[in-house]
Order: C-alpha cells, then structure tokens, then sequence
C-alpha cells in the first residue's frame, strides 16, 4: 500500500487576461487523464494523448468541449470539471473571478476553493508574469502481508515556480524543488520520482530535488518551439511505451506543428548515461556521468 499525502501551499496556477499562453501544462498535471476519460466517453473528440505535454491554451480548448457537453457527465465529473474551470479561467474565459492574491492580505482566505497567487503581473498583449511558492509535503507507507515486512518513510520539499508569456507567443517557465527523506530507504525508493533523483542516489542519500526545470518557448498556434529543460512522455497507456517519467527532465530542442489532422513532432534532448567513479584524482573519487542522446521524428 502507498499512501501520498501533499499540501500545497501559495499554489498559482494563473493565467494572463489574455486567452491563450505560451506555457505548458507539467506531464503529471491530472487534467490529461481527465481529458483522457472524457475522449473515451465520446464527450470529445481528436485528443491526442500519444505525446505530453500541451499548452496551456490547448487544454482549454478541450475543456471547452467539455463544458459544451456537460449535461452528459456524472455528477463526479462536473465536480471534477468545476474544478478545472477554476483553475483555467483565464484561458477559457479571460476573467480572474476565482483567483485571489497576495497571501498576507487581510482578505486572503488560505481554504477557499479559488486559485490563490502570491504575486503576478498581467498586462495584456505585453508582457505577464506569475510567481509562485511551492510546499510539500509526502509519506509512504508499504505493508506486505505475506513477508509481515511494513516500513515506512517521509518527506518534504520546498521552492517556487516562475512563468508568464511576453507578447501573446513567447513564454518561460522555471520551476525547482529541494527536500529531504527521513524513515526507511526501502519506502522512500517507492517514489520514482526521488528513485531516479541523482542527488539523492549518488549524492546525499537523503536529501533530493525535484530536478529544476526550465525552459523558453515560442507558440504560433500551428507551429510550436520549444528549448530548454523539461519532461516529456511520449506513449499510450498508464506506462508509456516509448518515454515515460522514470527518468529525470532532461535538456531538448523540440518543434511542432499542428495543422487539422497532420501532426508532426521533433525533438533531440540529452538524458544521464551511466554513472561510475573516476579514481584518478588525488583529491578523491569523481562521480562519473556518461552522455546519452535521444532524437524522435513523428508525423
């Protein structure tokens, strides 16, 4: 059994008061397998979910599908709409009704369901930044009743999120968490996401970071550019086929065009090869990280 418990604190999901960004929405974003659920329920049609991630922009045209259809969803799913509707109001609707800011006001109100800023600027057509603070908290526990062998773990992590999109095409977005672990490693390698964490593995053994993306971007609505660091999952299925989150977010030059039904997508990015140690230094043993290149063509 696992059991994840976060709490996000000074969250900002926020948009500019112009319909479209040029940021994406991160891989593990839940609003893809919603929209996933909505494609095999027929509520919409042409979601593409062979290769994440999608713009923000993006998503809110699905959503608006969605919404057009939402006499057809259950009463969960409305909630679960509800939900999305907030959290991309300014795409679908270019409105800030359900956000609020500044979390040392005296009207913030830290329980509310409305997406909650800590500072951004919004200037339409020109330039919109947002900023973001990010606390987490996680605990594993693993019970295996047959071996009557339970261990557990936990861990916290702190940082912040910075994005925004200058001109209506181009945008940024940077992002870095660093934690620690405490309990058994056994539970703490459970979470992929610190069993590939190279400072962790190699480093500390106990403290990590949510490896630091960042990347600029540059969106003509049909064609699409992308450098930077980020992550990619590329595959149908809970586990993708080609590349899957168990790795680190890892460096790539990517283009896409998107123009009714043709899709075509391209990438070249650098992953972490194999690690050893290089005891030829006096002052001591190196860690040791070899090169490893990936390049995808779809069409």
């Amino acid at each position: 059994m696992k059991l994840n418990i976060k709490l996000f604190l000074f969250i900002v999901m926020l948009s500019t008061a112009i319909y479209g960004q040029a940021e994406y929405v991160n891989v593990e974003n839940p609003v893809y397998g919603f929209l996933q659920r909505m494609e095999s329920q027929q509520i919409i049609h042409n979601y593409y979910s062979f290769e994440l991630p999608k713009t923000r922009k993006k998503i809110a045209r699905y959503l608006k599908q969605v919404i057009a259809n939402k006499n057809q969803l259950d009463k969960i799913d409305r909630k679960i709409l509800d939900d999305y509707i907030t959290e991309f109001e300014l795409e679908l609707y270019g409105t800030l009704k359900q956000s609020q800011y500044n979390p040392f006001g005296n009207n913030y109100n830290y329980l509310s369901q409305k997406e909650k800023h800590l500072y951004f600027i919004a200037d339409s057509g020109k330039m919109n930044i947002f900023f973001t603070g990010l606390v987490n908290f996680g605990g594993i526990i693993n019970n295996n009743v047959e071996n009557a062998n339970n261990y557990s773990s936990g861990q916290y992590s702190y940082g912040a999120e910075f994005r925004g999109t200058a001109l209506n095409h181009f945008g940024f977005f940077y992002s870095g968490l660093v934690g620690s672990t405490f309990g058994d490693r056994k539970a703490t390698l459970l979470d992929k996401k610190i069993s590939y964490n190279f400072r962790y593995n190699y480093l500390s053994k106990v403290d990590f970071d949510r490896t630091i993306a960042g990347y600029i971007t540059a969106d003509f609505d049909i064609v699409k550019f992308k450098f930077g660091r980020d992550r990619f999952k590329i595959g149908y299925g809970p586990i993708k086929s080609f590349l899957s989150d168990n790795s680190e977010t890892f460096t790539s030059l990517s283009m896409k065009i998107e123009y009714k039904s043709m899709n075509i997508f391209t990438f070249f990015g650098k992953l972490l090869g194999d690690s050893g140690l290089d005891t030829s230094y006096s002052a001591g043993n190196i860690r040791t990280v070899e090169d490893k290149f990936i390049a995808y063509n779809h069409i």
